[in-house]
């Protein structure tokens, strides 16, 4: 969060959250926090948000299949990103 400009990260939201989740080894977290994070900042369009389940542990920033695809994703392994299309500039409203 600390190489987000500050107009977005204000406007980050952070709330508690118990959401119960699964992974492929049959091991289970629940997330102790939900924190809302402004994927635009320009007034004039609707704001996106991204919500983040935080978990215990050292488990990775994950998206879910679906989230990845409502927000166009584009997985980049050659340059280790993720391009999200729906909130590049080029595609904003």
């Amino acid at each position: 969060m600390t190489q987000m400009p500050q107009s977005l990260r204000s406007n980050v939201k952070s709330m508690h959250s118990s959401v119960k989740f699964r992974f492929g080894n049959n091991q289970s977290l629940t997330s102790e926090k939900r924190v809302l994070l402004p994927l635009q900042s320009n007034p004039t369009s609707n704001r996106l948000w991204l919500a983040i389940e935080v978990v215990p542990g050292h488990t990775p920033f994950l998206f879910s299949k679906r989230a990845f695809k409502l927000l166009g994703g584009i997985l980049d392994t050659r340059h280790d990103r993720c391009i999200c299309t729906v909130c590049s500039e080029d595609h904003a409203p």
